[in-house]
């Protein structure tokens, strides 16, 4: 019976129903790309239709987790803190991103490192259609549709339910290590994780997810624009 027990526990743990939810929606993007990929000649095409289907799915498991309250007191992580405190901290965390990138380059620079996990980063808009009603969909979805999503599941759900078992320091270094884990692309994951911790600690000062999502909208926002 104890047996029966724990494995109930572990199955019925919001962080493990999180990230086995995240595993599985990334092995069913990948397992059906091969089989799409069958009725697509047009490769920025099939790429497009593989990020809104996954995104359709996304959207199916935050309402999961709402329904079934893996994600808790939904309404309340959207409560807009005063305009003063969400741009100062906005602000704050612009800073902490330019500084840290300032210091990486000099290190780089002076000792001629080329340090895993924060080099270029690949042109991902050149992957999706460029022109029409579809480049306006990839842009929407880059810039509004990731954003929300992303800052839902890893800051409104993952990090929310490990600072309920773990510290602050543990709960944000294991959702922000998932957050670059799941973006699958090694060249910048170091640089991504930089941006999770931040995106993290841009929550927990303010204690709601407009701010991170204001932020994780203007950051790729930024990132699209100088990549057209």
């Amino acid at each position: 019976m104890k047996i029966i027990t724990i494995k109930n526990k572990i199955i019925k743990s919001n962080i493990n129903i999180i990230i086995l939810s995240l595993v599985l929606t990334t092995l069913f993007i990948n397992s059906i790309a091969p089989v799409l990929s069958n009725f697509f000649e047009n490769t920025s095409l099939l790429n497009l239709t593989l990020i809104i289907i996954q995104q359709v799915v996304l959207g199916l498991v935050i309402w999961i987790f709402v329904k079934s309250k893996v994600i808790q007191k939904f309404k309340s992580l959207f409560k807009l803190p005063s305009l003063k405190v969400l741009f100062v901290e906005i602000i704050k965390t612009y800073f902490y991103l330019i500084l840290f990138g300032l210091i990486l380059g000099l290190v780089k620079y002076n000792f001629s490192l080329e340090i895993p996990g924060f080099s270029e980063q690949q042109d991902i808009l050149g992957l999706f259609p460029k022109e029409g009603i579809l480049f306006f969909i990839t842009i929407l979805n880059a810039t509004v549709i990731a954003p929300v999503i992303e800052e839902i599941i890893f800051r409104g759900a993952l990090l929310n339910n490990l600072l309920t078992k773990f510290s602050i320091k543990k709960s944000v270094i294991v959702s922000s290590l998932i957050f670059s884990l799941i973006h699958f692309q090694p060249e910048v994951f170091g640089a991504i994780f930089v941006i999770s911790l931040l995106l993290s600690r841009l929550y927990l000062k303010t204690g709601s997810l407009i701010a991170p999502i204001v932020f994780h909208i203007l950051n790729n926002s930024l990132k699209t624009i100088i990549s057209l």
